[in-house]
């Protein structure tokens, strides 16, 4: 054979089997992409059957009314196009009890834009919003005075358990339970997720019946449950604020959110705040208090009582170059978390500084306060009493409370307070810590 004979027959063969094979490729992918969109979701072998799931409920009534319902796995794009489709099939339905609500369309991006800008902290209006879901936590911020910009759920009969007052003008919108679970921070979703504005620093929407002059801090706690919980026990105390200084974690997250129950809504929070912005929110004459988990022996042995006054009046001193560094209104993220690490490490010397150490239960406030000296049976009524001022400091879970809380305890001639435990338990949780302190303050505070 030629060499241009075998040049052709190379070609040809070549040629043939590329297109075989090419064409096999194509049948086997038409094939797979047939077994795939498999009608009755409880025979798919790609997408398990999960009872109660309303997209899958449709199409076994779908299947069995005689009409077949495909559902793609990898949709195309959405196009400006499809975007006005969507808009153009827009429909609007209403609940029995009169509330209009709009049906989400497959495809419809107002949904993720919306959660995305709530859980970033960057909407597109003024003011920043937050998300929050569960019926029972909705319910409780409705009624606490919260302002709502949307709420989505699966179930239309969910809004009958919401305040019917507390809808007018707020976008109702019915979204697919996949679309849920999407955009949900929980395993299994309560089928009702509400994006809501975030109140300002120290805002409360609803008048407090009862107020106790008690200021809790938050000292670099990382747990979201444990502060989730600390702000629920504050609200139900009645204390004046919460505070959350620098090195803490979100107080905003969906988990602490979930954790505090409404308590969001019902104390005046700040947040973001360094030490050196902390006394401008708490009085001078103050009660500051330092709940550490640890007994009396043991702080006492960390204690350096070799320290002479002219050490403590230096570590007493300001330094102005470190604590005027965050003031510049300029000032980016970075220099202020060097700044902070700058103040921790200057500060480091107050975790020896020796300090009064006393059991909770055997704690004695200021004179001023009801029932603790400020008032005799032989007062007149019309005298009311002054009562003591308190500052609970909690530190974190596993580094426990910052030398610059010990610092500002120090200057406003604090103390430490502590829970007595078993010997076999070295620590507590400080949630529960939180709980126990405050009650007796509490219970002093009025009885």
């Amino acid at each position: 054979m030629s060499l241009a004979s075998k040049l052709i027959f190379n070609t040809y063969r070549s040629t043939s089997l590329g297109a075989f094979c090419r064409s096999y490729s194509r049948h086997k992918r038409v094939t797979k992409r047939k077994d795939d969109h498999a009608s009755d979701p409880r025979k798919s072998t790609r997408y398990p059957f999960v009872p109660g799931d309303p997209v899958q409920g449709d199409a076994i009534r779908s299947l069995a009314a005689g009409t077949n319902i495909a559902v793609r796995k990898n949709p195309k794009p959405t196009t400006t196009r499809t975007i006005q489709k969507i808009k153009s099939q827009t429909n609007l339905f209403r609940t029995d009890s009169g509330l209009q609500y709009e049906k989400i369309m497959e495809g419809d991006y107002r949904l993720g834009r919306t959660i995305l800008a709530a859980k970033a902290g960057k909407s597109q209006g003024q003011d920043d919003t937050i998300v929050l879901e569960g019926t029972r936590l909705i319910r409780d911020a409705l009624l606490l005075g919260a302002e709502p910009k949307f709420l989505y759920f699966t179930d239309p009969a969910v809004l009958d358990k919401l305040p019917a007052e507390c809808l007018a003008g707020v976008g109702l919108m019915k979204i697919l339970y996949r679309d849920m679970k999407t955009w949900s921070d929980t395993t299994t979703p309560s089928g009702l997720l509400g994006v809501f504005k975030k109140p300002h620093a120290g805002e409360v929407s609803v008048p407090r019946d009862q107020t106790l002059p008690i200021t809790v801090v938050m000292d670099g706690l990382k747990d979201p449950g444990n502060a989730g919980t600390i702000i629920r026990t504050a609200a139900a105390v009645g204390c004046e604020r919460v505070i959350a200084v620098r090195g803490t974690v979100n107080i905003w997250e969906g988990k602490v959110v979930r954790s505090a129950m409404g308590g969001h809504f019902s104390v005046p929070l700040h947040w973001g705040l360094s030490w050196a912005e902390v006394g401008g929110y708490v009085a001078e004459d103050s009660l500051v208090l330092l709940a550490d988990t640890q007994d009396g022996r043991m702080l006492d042995r960390a204690f350096d009582h070799t320290m002479s006054l002219e050490e403590l009046d230096k570590l007493g001193v300001q330094d102005e170059g470190v604590y005027g560094s965050d003031t510049d209104t300029e000032a980016t993220e970075q220099s202020v978390q060097k700044a902070e690490r700058q103040r921790e490490r200057w500060a480091y010397p107050f975790h020896k500084v020796p300090m009064a150490v006393c059991d909770y239960s055997q704690l004695q406030l200021p004179p001023g306060g009801w029932g603790v000296g400020g008032v005799t049976p032989h007062t007149p009524p019309t005298v009311t009493p002054t009562p003591p001022s308190i500052t609970l400091v909690l530190g974190g879970e596993t580094q426990g409370l910052s030398g610059q809380a010990k610092k500002f305890a120090f200057d406003r001639y604090g103390q430490y307070v502590t829970i007595p435990m078993c010997p076999s338990v070295d620590s507590l949780n400080t949630a529960v810590a939180a709980g126990v302190i405050l009650y007796e303050l509490r219970r002093r505070l009025v009885q």
